[in-house]
């Protein structure tokens, strides 16, 4: 079961595994970044089968990694 990631306490517990992996990162522009990257791929498998749409939500992911790496400037 895919959780809600609507849920304030489902969001605030990834942001805490986030923090604790990045040894407490004060960068929440690029917590927020692993954290959709992470649904995008949630999305990815929820889209199988519908290939526009599969494909609109990998160039998302590929997008979000490249800002996770820094390959990417920010605008945010």
């Amino acid at each position: 079961m895919i959780p809600d990631a609507n849920k304030k306490d489902y969001r605030q517990e990834k942001t805490r595994e986030i923090k604790e992996e990045r040894g407490g990162s004060k960068e929440p522009a690029r917590e927020n970044i692993i954290y959709i990257r992470d649904m995008l791929k949630q999305l990815r498998n929820l889209a199988e089968g519908e290939d526009m749409l599969c494909y609109l939500i990998e160039m998302a992911y590929v997008e979000a990694g490249d800002l996770q790496a820094g390959r990417r400037l920010h605008s945010g």
